[in-house]
Protein backbone atom coordinates (compact mmCIF):
# COMPACT_ATOMS: atom_id res chain seq x y z
CA UNK A 1 0.00 0.00 0.00
CA UNK A 2 2.97 2.03 1.03
CA UNK A 3 4.72 1.80 -2.73
CA UNK A 4 1.26 2.50 -4.69
CA UNK A 5 1.03 5.66 -2.82
CA UNK A 6 4.03 6.84 -3.24
CA UNK A 7 4.15 6.00 -7.33
CA UNK A 8 0.92 8.15 -7.42
CA UNK A 9 2.27 10.96 -5.59
CA UNK A 10 5.55 11.15 -8.02
CA UNK A 11 3.45 10.39 -10.71
CA UNK A 12 1.49 14.00 -9.77
CA UNK A 13 4.45 15.69 -8.78
CA UNK A 14 5.62 14.56 -12.66
CA UNK A 15 2.65 15.48 -14.03
CA UNK A 16 2.21 19.02 -12.44
CA UNK A 17 6.52 19.43 -13.82
CA UNK A 18 5.35 18.65 -17.12
CA UNK A 19 2.23 20.91 -16.97
CA UNK A 20 3.86 23.84 -15.70
CA UNK A 21 6.76 23.21 -18.39
CA UNK A 22 4.58 23.27 -21.16
CA UNK A 23 2.42 26.28 -19.64
CA UNK A 24 5.91 28.06 -20.25
CA UNK A 25 5.94 28.78 -23.96
CA UNK A 26 8.93 29.30 -26.00
CA UNK A 27 7.98 33.04 -25.68
CA UNK A 28 8.64 32.85 -21.81
CA UNK A 29 11.30 31.35 -22.52
CA UNK A 30 13.07 33.52 -24.44
CA UNK A 31 12.31 36.41 -22.11
CA UNK A 32 13.80 34.56 -19.36
CA UNK A 33 17.18 34.15 -21.71
CA UNK A 34 16.70 37.89 -22.75
CA UNK A 35 16.27 38.96 -19.35
CA UNK A 36 19.34 37.64 -17.74
CA UNK A 37 21.68 39.29 -20.53
CA UNK A 38 20.10 42.58 -19.01
CA UNK A 39 21.00 43.69 -16.05
CA UNK A 40 17.64 45.62 -13.39
CA UNK A 41 18.43 49.65 -13.23
CA UNK A 42 17.49 49.43 -9.49
CA UNK A 43 18.77 46.61 -8.41
CA UNK A 44 23.00 46.01 -7.94
CA UNK A 45 23.99 43.39 -10.54
CA UNK A 46 20.85 41.17 -10.11
CA UNK A 47 19.25 40.42 -13.97
CA UNK A 48 16.15 41.22 -14.86
CA UNK A 49 15.31 37.64 -14.83
CA UNK A 50 15.89 37.12 -11.21
CA UNK A 51 14.83 40.39 -9.87
CA UNK A 52 11.54 41.17 -8.19
CA UNK A 53 11.70 44.64 -8.56
CA UNK A 54 9.20 46.51 -10.57
CA UNK A 55 10.65 47.93 -13.29
CA UNK A 56 12.70 44.62 -13.94
CA UNK A 57 8.79 43.12 -13.93
CA UNK A 58 8.02 45.85 -16.43
CA UNK A 59 10.77 45.37 -18.41
CA UNK A 60 10.59 41.65 -18.48
CA UNK A 61 6.24 42.46 -19.44
CA UNK A 62 7.95 44.44 -22.33
CA UNK A 63 10.20 42.35 -23.26
CA UNK A 64 7.45 39.58 -24.14
CA UNK A 65 5.30 42.16 -26.00
CA UNK A 66 8.12 42.35 -28.86
CA UNK A 67 9.23 39.02 -28.37
CA UNK A 68 4.64 38.56 -29.28
CA UNK A 69 5.24 41.37 -31.79
CA UNK A 70 8.58 38.98 -33.88
CA UNK A 71 11.24 41.40 -32.61
CA UNK A 72 15.07 39.73 -32.49
CA UNK A 73 16.88 39.32 -29.15
CA UNK A 74 19.19 41.73 -30.75
CA UNK A 75 16.79 44.92 -31.64
CA UNK A 76 15.28 44.03 -28.26
CA UNK A 77 18.36 44.03 -26.28
CA UNK A 78 18.99 47.33 -28.49
CA UNK A 79 16.04 48.87 -27.33
CA UNK A 80 16.57 48.57 -23.41
CA UNK A 81 20.26 49.82 -23.91
CA UNK A 82 19.27 53.30 -25.82
CA UNK A 83 16.89 53.20 -23.28
CA UNK A 84 19.18 52.81 -20.31
CA UNK A 85 22.36 52.77 -21.76
CA UNK A 86 24.97 50.03 -21.58
CA UNK A 87 25.01 50.17 -18.04
CA UNK A 88 21.72 47.87 -18.40
CA UNK A 89 23.99 44.65 -19.76
CA UNK A 90 25.46 42.52 -17.19
CA UNK A 91 28.40 41.57 -19.65
CA UNK A 92 29.14 44.81 -21.55
CA UNK A 93 30.51 44.86 -24.52
CA UNK A 94 35.17 44.75 -24.85
CA UNK A 95 35.38 48.13 -26.64
CA UNK A 96 36.08 51.76 -26.15
CA UNK A 97 36.12 52.16 -22.21
CA UNK A 98 35.17 48.99 -21.10
CA UNK A 99 38.49 47.82 -22.93
CA UNK A 100 40.09 49.43 -20.36
CA UNK A 101 37.95 47.98 -17.41
CA UNK A 102 39.10 44.29 -18.78
CA UNK A 103 42.47 45.07 -19.45
CA UNK A 104 44.16 47.58 -16.74
CA UNK A 105 43.42 45.29 -13.59
CA UNK A 106 45.42 42.24 -15.44
CA UNK A 107 48.23 44.60 -16.23
CA UNK A 108 48.47 45.90 -12.82
CA UNK A 109 48.78 42.91 -11.44
CA UNK A 110 51.39 41.83 -13.81
CA UNK A 111 53.09 45.00 -13.04
CA UNK A 112 52.88 44.65 -9.19
CA UNK A 113 54.57 40.90 -9.48
CA UNK A 114 57.37 42.34 -11.67
CA UNK A 115 58.38 44.94 -9.08
CA UNK A 116 57.84 42.12 -6.45
CA UNK A 117 60.23 39.92 -7.96
CA UNK A 118 62.21 43.08 -8.51
CA UNK A 119 62.16 44.20 -5.22
CA UNK A 120 63.17 40.64 -3.46
CA UNK A 121 66.48 39.65 -6.03
CA UNK A 122 67.37 42.65 -5.26
CA UNK A 123 66.98 42.32 -1.14
CA UNK A 124 70.64 42.43 0.15
CA UNK A 125 69.12 40.97 3.47
CA UNK A 126 67.76 38.00 1.81
CA UNK A 127 70.72 36.85 -0.24
CA UNK A 128 73.00 34.30 1.24
CA UNK A 129 75.16 34.56 3.86
CA UNK A 130 79.29 35.03 2.77
CA UNK A 131 81.78 33.64 4.73
CA UNK A 132 84.42 36.18 5.45
CA UNK A 133 87.31 33.83 5.54
CA UNK A 134 87.01 31.85 2.84
CA UNK A 135 88.61 34.15 0.66
CA UNK A 136 91.89 34.29 3.36
CA UNK A 137 92.05 30.52 2.98
CA UNK A 138 92.81 30.98 -0.61
CA UNK A 139 95.18 33.64 0.28
CA UNK A 140 97.58 31.10 2.08
CA UNK A 141 101.05 29.94 0.52
CA UNK A 142 102.36 26.73 0.95
CA UNK A 143 104.47 28.01 3.77
CA UNK A 144 101.61 29.05 5.69
CA UNK A 145 99.78 25.77 5.25
CA UNK A 146 102.78 23.92 6.56
CA UNK A 147 103.39 25.83 9.67
CA UNK A 148 99.80 25.69 9.99
CA UNK A 149 99.79 21.88 9.38
CA UNK A 150 102.89 21.61 12.34
CA UNK A 151 101.18 23.41 14.86
CA UNK A 152 97.66 21.73 14.24
CA UNK A 153 100.06 18.31 14.58
CA UNK A 154 101.52 19.44 17.57
CA UNK A 155 97.93 19.88 19.50
CA UNK A 156 96.80 16.89 18.39
CA UNK A 157 99.88 14.85 19.75
CA UNK A 158 99.34 16.79 23.02
CA UNK A 159 96.03 15.31 23.91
Amino acid sequence: MKYRAAFFLAAFLFLVAGVTALAKGPIDQEATKIGQELKCPVCQNISVADSQSELATQMRATIREKLAAGESKESIIRYFVDRYGEEVLLNPPKDGFTTLVWLVPPALILLLGAVLVRGIRNNKYLSPIEDPYEEEADDLSEDDIRKYDEVLNRELSAN
